[in-house]
């Protein structure tokens, strides 16, 4: 009986602990992982010009980026849905998330300071989480997040989504020739 009951509250456990995200390949699961795959990432960044107007919403700033410039206001952060991110995803899911970003003009962003920068791989990590620098169709930068979640000896479930700063330039007073 206490087997029973153990198994029930952690398969409710694990069940609702991945709620809120988009699988765009469905057919074959959500599974963990034994490591990042860098090299199957690289294969899936290309460039599209085509622009998605759906599949993105304003949030509260987060403190992973954040934006240094002085000459901006009306700052406004936006996230793409986050998506499961198996090496199968990557493809898909960089698509979609890229071609949201090509439809905003974002602001340039720094990552947090907990984030160092993984010279092999090329792109940031504070431990739970990777920012992967992208680039729009327009060359603005945004950033793809991609979460890690550990579960056991080897096995990680990964998450992304696509982050990015929007502002409005400053007005500039007086004559500036």
């Amino acid at each position: 009986m206490k087997n029973l009951i153990l198994f029930l509250a952690l398969s409710i456990a694990f069940a609702c602990q991945y709620e809120g995200f988009t699988d765009l390949t469905p057919d074959d699961g959500f599974h963990t992982e034994y490591a990042f795959n860098v090299p199957e990432l690289n294969r899936a960044i290309y460039q599209d010009t085509v622009v998605q107007d759906t599949g993105w919403h304003y949030i509260d700033p987060i403190p992973d980026i954040y934006t240094l410039n002085p000459f901006v206001y009306d700052i406004q952060y936006v996230t793409t849905d986050t998506f499961a991110f198996e090496w199968q995803d990557y493809k898909p899911v960089i698509r979609t998330v890229h071609r949201i970003a090509n439809g905003f003009e974002t602001t340039i962003s720094t990552p947090a300071r907990g984030f160092s920068w993984l010279n092999v791989s090329q792109f940031y990590s504070d431990g739970t989480s990777y920012l992967i620098p992208m680039f729009n169709s327009r060359g603005y930068r945004y950033w793809l997040q991609v979460f890690r979640k550990r579960v056991g000896y080897w096995k990680t479930y990964y998450t992304a989504r696509g982050i990015w700063i929007i502002s409005k330039p400053k007005p500039i007073d007086g004559d500036v020739s």
